[in-house]
């Protein structure tokens, strides 16, 4: 049985008012789905949005995600785990990347970075030899798995690229992972870098607290604009983390 189609709907349905912390709640905002299957099996959720205003953008996501699930088996396991971590997107295996670095170290570049996670280790390594062949010696490599490996591939992995020299290797795992993330530092020399998809102060400190302090890269939007992200970046110092932005380095 596979998925065929969605059916997404939003309604706002009156009720009696209900005093909440944040206000008066006089409605229902919510967010139908329908699952459509090949056999005709159909199966349904409902989403409370809170807010008329997170309706519609609830409602666009859920029509966003068909895309991504039509013609895969009904396995929700399996189709959870798909949407959870990053697809291989944007990689341009070793030859493209190679003269990638190569022109932004012509530019001036002091370092570089690329979206590893092929299927195989050893293409991984392979695109960050050729860029170190392109580059030289003198030109920082960081390389971003964009968190889509599993713990124990992590590990396997991360450990390889021990000997590459690497600056650092980037969300390797899922972001809130925050153990798995302390426990990948404590197995290789290369600093692991996380951060950007962390959201808030209270995301950094739940880091900081579960053993995260190597590198720390704060998106200014996630983080709470200007004022959140100068009260991450204390919150860094005080530790002596160096932190960076998705767009350089500090």
């Amino acid at each position: 049985m596979k998925i065929e189609s969605f059916d997404v709907r939003s309604i706002l349905v009156p009720m009696k008012p209900h005093r909440t912390a944040s206000g008066v709640v006089t409605a229902s905002p919510l967010v139908l789905l329908s699952v459509h299957t090949d056999e005709g099996l159909v199966g349904s959720s409902v989403i409370f949005t809170y807010t008329p205003a997170a309706q519609r953008p609830c409602a666009e996501l859920m029509r966003n995600c068909e895309a991504l699930v039509v013609g895969q088996d009904l396995a929700p396991a399996a189709v959870f785990d798909s949407l959870k971590y990053y697809g291989g997107i944007g990689f341009d295996r070793v030859l493209k990347t190679a003269r990638a670095a190569e022109s932004w170290a012509k530019a001036g570049a002091k370092g570089v970075k690329a979206k590893i996670g092929y299927p195989e280790l050893r293409d991984d390594i392979a695109v960050v030899r050729a860029m170190r062949s392109a580059v030289g010696p003198d030109v920082a490599i960081m390389v971003d798995y964009n968190q889509s490996l599993d713990v124990a591939e992590a590990e396997r992995r991360v450990r390889a690229l021990d000997a590459e020299g690497l600056e650092w290797i980037e969300e390797p795992v899922l972001a809130h992972d925050f153990g798995a993330l302390a426990r990948l530092a404590a197995v290789t020399a290369t600093p692991m870098q996380a951060g950007e998809n962390w959201w808030g102060a209270l995301d950094f400190r739940h880091a900081l607290e579960s053993g995260v302090s190597e590198l720390m890269m704060l998106d200014v939007m996630k983080c709470g604009g200007v004022t959140g992200w100068m009260r991450i970046a204390a919150m860094a110092h005080v530790r002596s983390i160096p932190v960076s932005n998705p767009c350089g380095r500090r």
